[in-house]
């Protein structure tokens, strides 16, 4: 179904972070004297009219129904602007087969929580109806250089709010799979120097919304 038209959250120097999840109904591209026909495919995005502003997942093999489950971001976000998703099988030496492809319009992913959906992917071959998961959100623009606050002695308070999409490291012969998530922040090269949360039972969406403080910052730490 369509969503509801809504106020786009894009402004100068947004960025997109675009996970790739999972497609599923591809054509073989690849057939063997033994066995099914099967591909091996990877996803290209990239922002419409602006091919120089893609990214791409890694391949997986010898699957119809690939899961990626990547992250990337895409550096810079105009309003209006769409995405092209492309997901090709791979041959080593030769061009790469398109299995589909499919056009996600700025107004379904440029609002409040951004687009968590299936496309449906075009050109799919005849007979076929492959789709593709997709989750888009626009980040704010990276915040400008200003000069250090820090002197010597300065600590700093932390505050570690949530997650999101995390994945199922516990499962079970009864019920999801889920996970027991917390959270460790040391400081780099520090590691005497940090903080953790208390532990979320049975979540992929902690929220520990926990404030620490660490005792000592220098400046130029991460």
């Amino acid at each position: 179904p369509l969503l509801p038209a809504a106020e786009p959250v894009s402004e100068e120097g947004s960025r997109l972070k675009v996970t790739m999840l999972s497609a599923h109904g591809l054509r073989p591209a690849d057939w063997h004297l033994r066995g099914k026909g099967t591909s091996d495919p990877f996803c290209v995005c990239e922002v419409a009219g602006k091919p120089e502003l893609k990214v791409e997942t890694k391949r997986i093999d010898k699957t119809l129904a690939p899961v990626w489950n990547e992250d990337h971001e895409i550096p810079s976000y105009t309003r209006g602007d769409g995405l092209i998703f492309k997901v090709f099988d791979w041959d080593r030496g030769k061009k790469s087969d398109l299995l589909g492809r499919a056009i996600c319009p700025g107004a379904l992913f440029d609002r409040d929580g951004g687009f968590e959906g299936e496309l449906r992917l075009l050109e799919g071959g005849p007979g076929q109806q492959p789709t593709m998961r997709v989750r888009i959100e626009v980040l704010p623009p990276l915040l400008p250089d200003a000069p250090p606050v820090s002197k010597p002695g300065s600590k700093l308070s932390v505050t570690i709010i949530s997650a999101w999409g995390l994945r199922a490291a516990d499962w079970s012969l009864m019920g999801k799979a889920t996970s027991d998530p917390y959270c460790v922040c040391e400081v780099e090269g520090k590691p005497e120097l940090k903080v953790e949360t208390k532990c979320i039972k049975k979540s992929l969406e902690p929220v520990w919304d926990e404030e620490h403080e660490i005792s000592m910052y220098e400046r130029g730490d991460a």
